[in-house]
């Protein structure tokens, strides 16, 4: 009997996915490795949804399915990436203090230059100054580190990056708040709909996330950064997580993805769903770019500390070329578990 049980489970572990393995099947080391990944169960959602225009925001909404996978519950921190660092001890992989006066040359930058990479206040802040190559790296030494653990078990794990299908996926979670009346398909930020608190009902809104200052818009108080906490990066940890368990995943900082951003997408339809019954409007709002110019860059999700709500939106596309680090990207790996 003891068996046929046994039988029957390796047929369901069998059974199973690759993203959908349960955790809970693994050694309990492994286990304790992974316990800062959250479980993002497949389905289908609607992609692509934004309110508001730039000229790189022309994708099509669009629905698709997702598998499941398991996706870190925060932003890899600084003491994350210099334990890597210093382990591999390869120069290619060392962070870029300095982009925070590159990008900023006139703000005195110097002291958060000296001190993010070293000081112990800066280990739980998320990591910053790192290319898209250097972000996969990072993953497969996490892959190496977590399949050594698991050296003949028959189990095997892969860390990446997400897909920009990923990422939005496991961005629309929101937590269920008493009176909330979202609809899904017009949710365009982790916690729901609006960005915004009602003008005289500042002190009941919760802070969402960690951005910058943009145009107060008449009739509503933006949460900026004078009142958010963070005149930079945060804490991976601050904040209320998704219904995932999921922290920052808008603000902080934007996060790389493994998606090549193509200007192949259907912009003219695009611009025919938008303006129907005017041609000369379609025309006049499809972006027009010169051939082969973003083809390298990569797709970066979830805005940052230093930019506008507009691009907080779950749907909302910003680029960075792979190898052009940044004080305001970092990254959130993907994880799956296999059986060998």
């Amino acid at each position: 009997m003891r068996n046929f049980i046994l039988l029957l489970l390796l047929c369901f572990v069998s059974g199973l996915g690759a993203q959908t393995f349960p955790t809970r099947l693994l050694p309990k080391k492994v286990r304790t490795q992974l316990r800062d990944y959250a479980l993002i169960p497949g389905g289908r959602y609607v992609k692509n949804l934004y309110f508001g225009s730039d000229s790189l925001q022309f994708q099509i909404p669009k629905r698709v399915s997702v598998d499941s996978f398991y996706m870190s519950r925060y932003e890899v921190t600084v003491e994350d990436y210099v334990r890597f660092y210093h382990e591999t001890g390869d120069l290619e992989h060392k962070y870029d203090s300095a982009v925070w006066m590159r990008d900023f040359p006139y703000s005195f930058n110097k002291p958060i230059t000296q001190n993010y990479f070293h000081l112990s206040k800066f280990r739980n802040f998320p990591v910053v100054g790192i290319t898209w190559d250097q972000a996969l790296r990072f993953c497969a030494w996490k892959s190496k580190e977590l399949n050594a653990l698991l050296e003949n078990t028959g189990y095997a794990v892969e860390v990446t990056l997400p897909t920009d299908v990923e990422w939005q996926y496991a961005a629309y979670r929101p937590v269920p708040q008493q009176g909330d009346s979202i609809v899904d398909a017009h949710q365009f930020f982790p916690w729901g709909y609006s960005f915004f608190c009602p003008r005289g009902k500042q002190d009941a809104c919760r802070l969402r996330c960690n951005s910058g200052r943009t145009v107060v818009p008449q009739g509503f108080t933006l949460i900026d950064d004078a009142s958010d906490g963070g005149l930079y990066t945060m804490p991976v940890k601050s904040f209320e997580p998704n219904g995932y368990g999921l922290y920052q995943m808008s603000g902080n900082v934007a996060e790389w993805t493994s998606d090549n951003f193509s200007v192949d997408y259907a912009v003219a339809e695009n611009a025919k769903l938008k303006f129907p019954d005017n041609p000369e409007m379609a025309k006049r709002y499809t972006p027009v770019f010169a051939a082969g110019t973003y083809d390298d860059y990569k797709i970066v999700k979830g805005g940052s500390w230093a930019d506008q709500p507009f691009y907080m939106q779950i749907g909302v596309v910003k680029i960075q070329h792979p190898e052009k680090a940044s004080s305001t990207i970092g990254f959130r790996p993907v994880l799956r578990v296999y059986r060998k």
